[in-house]
C-alpha cells in the first residue's frame, strides 16, 4: 500500500511537472503569437495611413494641375491680347506714318 501511494505521488509529480513545462512552452508561443499579431496590426495601420496619404497627395496634385492649367490658359489669353495690342499699335503707327 505504501508503494502504491509512492507510485501515485510520483505519477502526479511527473504529471504536474509535465503540465508546468507544457504551460511554459505554450506561454512562450502565445507571447510570440501576440507579438506577431501586434506587428501585423501595426503594419496594417501603417498601410492604411500610407494609402490615405497617397490618396491625399493625388488629390493635391490634381488640384495643382487644374490651377496650373487655368493659369496657363490665362497667360495664353494675356499674351494673345498683348500681341493684338502690339500689332494694332504698329499698324496704327504705320498708317499715320503713311498719311
Amino acid at each position: 500500500m505504501d508503494l502504491a501511494l509512492k507510485i501515485i505521488g510520483t505519477f502526479f509529480a511527473v504529471l504536474g511537472t509535465t503540465a508546468a513545462i507544457y504551460n511554459l512552452l505554450t506561454a512562450r508561443s502565445n507571447v510570440k503569437d501576440a507579438a506577431r499579431n501586434a506587428k501585423l496590426d501595426a503594419t496594417h495601420e501603417l498601410a492604411k495611413r500610407t494609402e490615405q496619404e497617397v490618396a491625399h497627395l493625388k488629390q493635391r496634385m490634381d488640384d495643382c494641375d487644374a490651377r496650373t492649367e487655368k493659369r496657363l490658359d490665362q497667360i495664353g489669353s494675356d499674351v494673345a491680347s498683348m500681341k493684338k495690342m502690339f500689332t494694332d499699335f504698329i499698324i496704327d503707327n504705320l498708317r499715320q506714318a503713311r498719311n
